[in-house]
């Protein structure tokens, strides 16, 4: 599983890729203006996966209906574990499960997918689910400098609502409905940034 800063880690870099992006209803633009956001439309209300077994360090301990796994590594080897419920674990590896069949289901439908990212993080009233951001890079003066080969619409259109996940730790098993967001936004990049 996760650690806990892996997953802020991950959300934060979703959070600074979209560069501000905030959730709105679901619109459909267009083009891409200013930061705009909405749920998948995918052809399939869901993708249902197998249960699945996940992250072999991760130990669960029937005493407390908990698991233990891997907090900080150092070198390859294991410093420290520490213990979160199996409910919350089972909820963080179904957002990482599913992130992963959203990416797949992109690579499978889109040729080019250059700045789209997808991976998990809050998609609203502390909800884990699946952020799908779409980056939009413009200069100072608003011009597009670079965008992604696939429109909003398209992309709307391939990513399904939700993802259901089924995970399974020793002989525990959990499912759970992922939701999936797509974020949209244009940012200036670094590279395009004028100084005075």
């Amino acid at each position: 599983m996760p650690s806990r800063r892996a997953v802020l880690a991950l959300t934060t870099g979703v959070v600074a890729a979209l560069g501000g992006c905030q959730r709105l209803p679901a619109v459909e633009p267009p083009e891409p203006r200013g930061s705009n956001g909405g749920r998948g439309r995918g052809d399939a209300p869901s993708v249902a996966l197998e249960p699945q077994r996940t992250d072999a360090e991760a130990t669960y301990v029937p005493s407390n209906h908990s698991v233990r796994y891997p907090a900080t590594e150092s070198g390859g080897e294991v410093d420290s574990y520490e213990y979160v419920s199996f409910e919350r674990w089972s909820r963080v590896e179904a957002a990482s499960i599913a992130a992963r069949a959203v990416r797949d289901r992109l690579e499978r439908r889109f040729d080019d997918r250059h700045l789209i990212s997808a991976g998990i993080g809050d998609v609203g009233d502390e909800t884990l689910g699946v952020s799908v951001g779409y980056r939009v890079e413009t200069n100072e003066a608003g011009d597009v400098v670079d965008r992604p080969g696939v429109s909003v619409s398209a992309l709307l259109a391939a990513v399904p609502r939700t993802v259901t996940a089924t995970v399974q730790l020793a002989e525990n098993t959990a499912t759970h409905d992922v939701p999936v967001l797509v974020f949209w936004g244009s940012v200036v990049p670094l590279a395009e940034r004028t100084t005075e």
